[in-house]
C-alpha cells in the first residue's frame, strides 16, 4: 500500500510538494505451513500416517493333477480321430448308410461295392474307435483303482499310448479269431458277413463313446453317470453282434454248444484279460 504527501509553494505562499511511498508488510498466518497432526492439512498427509500394504501370510503350495482336458498330447489324438472321420464322410457315405444292414442282416448284399473311399472311412471309424476306447479305458482305470489313479494321472499320453497299443492288438486278434470261426465251422460268405459285423460294431462304439468321453473330460463330476452309460452301451452293441453271429452259424443243438464255447472264448475271456492286463501294464510303467 503506498501513501503520497503533496505540498505547493506560490510566490503569495509557498507550497512544497514532497512525495513519500510507505510499503504494507505481509505476516503469514502459518509460517510453518498448515499442521497436519491438527487436522489442518486436507491436501497432504505425513507419509507416517498413510495406510500401507500388509504382506499376506500365505499358504502352503498344493500339489496340481493334470487331467486328460490338459493334455496337449491326448487331446490331439482325440481330435484328429474325430476329424479324420469327418474328412472322409463326404466320400465315403454310403457306408454310414449301410451300416444298420451290416449290424443286423445275415446276408450280404447282392453286390459289393467296396471302394476306396469306403476303406477309408472304415479306418478312420476304427482309429475313431480305438481312442475312444483307449480313453473311456484310462478314466475307467483311474476311477476304478486308487493306486493307478495317481501313477496314470501323473504322465497322462504315455499311459494312453499303452493302452491304444493294446487295443489295437485286442482288435486285430478279434479279427484272426473270427476268421478262423468262419473257416472252421462256416463257409467264406459268412466268414465275411461276420468280418463285417465286427467292423460296423466297433465303428459304432467309437461313435457312441466319443461324445461320452467328451462329457467325463468337460465334466469330471458326471464321470460314474458317464462310465455307465459307456458300459452299458458297449456291452449292448457288442450284444448285437453275439446274436448276429449266432444267426449266422447256427444249424442244430450241437452248434448251440460250439457257440456258447465261442461266447466265452471269444467274446468274455478276451474282455476280462484285456481289463487285467491293462491295469497291470499301466502300474508297471
Amino acid at each position: 500500500m503506498k501513501d503520497s504527501t503533496i505540498n505547493i509553494s506560490s510566490a503569495d505562499s509557498s507550497v512544497v510538494i514532497v512525495a513519500s511511498d510507505t510499503v504494507a508488510t505481509y505476516n503469514p498466518a502459518y509460517p510453518g505451513g498448515f499442521k497436519s497432526r491438527l487436522g489442518n492439512d486436507s491436501v497432504v498427509a505425513k507419509i507416517e500416517l498413510r495406510e500401507t500394504m500388509q504382506i499376506p501370510n500365505g499358504s502352503a503350495p498344493a500339489n496340481h493333477r493334470n487331467s486328460l482336458l490338459q493334455d496337449s498330447g491326448t487331446m490331439a489324438i482325440l481330435l484328429a480321430g474325430l476329424l479324420a472321420v469327418l474328412v472322409t464322410y463326404r466320400s465315403g457315405y454310403k457306408y454310414i448308410h449301410n451300416i444298420r444292414h451290416s449290424l443286423f442282416s445275415v446276408k450280404m448284399r447282392d453286390f459289393e461295392d467296396h471302394t476306396m473311399d469306403e476303406t477309408k472311412i472304415l479306418s478312420a471309424l476304427t482309429a475313431n474307435s480305438i481312442i475312444t476306447q483307449s480313453l473311456f479305458l484310462f478314466i475307467a482305470l483311474a476311477h476304478r483303482y486308487q493306486n493307478l489313479n495317481e501313477i496314470l494321472y501323473s504322465e497322462i499320453f504315455p499311459h494312453v499310448l499303452i493302452l491304444m497299443g493294446m487295443i489295437t492288438i485286442f482288435y486285430f486278434a478279434q479279427l484272426a479269431l473270427y476268421r478262423l470261426l468262419g473257416y472252421v465251422f462256416g463257409t467264406e460268405a459268412q466268414t465275411e458277413c461276420v468280418l463285417t459285423g465286427f467292423k460296423a460294431v466297433i465303428s459304432l462304439i467309437g461313435l457312441i463313446l466319443f461324445p461320452i468321453v467328451a462329457v467325463s473330460l468337460v465334466e469330471p463330476k458326471l464321470i460314474n453317470v458317464m462310465l455307465l452309460i459307456g458300459t452299458i452301451s458297449y456291452f449292448c452293441a457288442r450284444i448285437i453282434f453275439i446274436i448276429k453271429g449266432f444267426r449266422i452259424f447256427y444249424n442244430n443243438l450241437l452248434s448251440s454248444v460250439y457257440f456258447i464255447l465261442y461266447l466265452c472264448t471269444v467274446e468274455i475271456v478276451p474282455a476280462v484279460l484285456l481289463w487285467s492286463i491293462s491295469a497291470y501294464v499301466c502300474s508297471v510303467f
